[in-house]
């Protein structure tokens, strides 16, 4: 009886790694959604150096993703969950969730609480700041989730006009008319 035996034994060549070309890439850092303070007097150090997690949203993503309520320009805010009910409303005005906790008493204009039953429009706001964490420390009570501070827009010393039109299902129109304008361009001190 003959017994055989085959043994394979791979065989490896080595290869040589193919030259790549250099890419370089340029480009300008123009970045307007980024936020590096908040307008809150609260904050006063550099979103980056502040110890809470601190989502602004600002007057440019509010117009690009063509919000019209609170609750519209939210809807992209982790940790927020909307209660909506028919037609997307409900008898409360703007009712939302923030990490499992009740918001209602959690909402500022200005830094001043804003306990109305009313969906807020976003026509006026410059910006949205949505501080989460425990914010006991900056607004007092009611905010162990964290607080909502809408920042009003004021009048600058430049003309602008902005016109949006806005057109959707079961009837939906709705025009917005926003103009700024110069008056008189001599700043006052007192």
């Amino acid at each position: 009886m003959t017994v055989v035996s085959s043994l394979a034994i791979p065989v490896v060549y080595a290869q040589e790694a193919p030259v790549l070309n250099e890419v370089k890439i340029q480009a300008a850092l123009d970045v307007p959604y980024k936020a590096e303070k908040s307008a809150s007097s609260k904050l006063t150090q550099a979103l980056v150096d502040t110890p809470k997690t601190v989502q602004v949203l600002k007057k440019e993503m509010l117009k690009e993703q063509g919000s019209a309520s609170l609750m519209e320009a939210l809807r992209n805010t982790s940790g927020i969950t909307m209660q909506l009910g028919e037609n997307g409303n409900t008898a409360a005005g703007d009712t939302f969730q923030m990490r499992g906790f009740s918001g209602q008493s959690s909402t500022f204009v200005d830094g001043v609480r804003d306990l109305g039953a009313v969906s807020r429009d976003v026509f006026n706001i410059e910006q949205v700041e949505v501080v989460k964490g425990a914010g006991g420390a900056d607004v007092g009570r009611g905010a162990s989730a964290g607080y909502i501070n809408l920042i009003s827009k004021l009048p600058t010393l430049e003309q602008a006009n902005d016109i949006i039109l806005s057109v959707g299902t079961a009837d939906k129109k709705r025009l917005t008319i926003d103009s700024n304008s110069v008056v008189n361009d001599q700043q006052f001190s007192i």
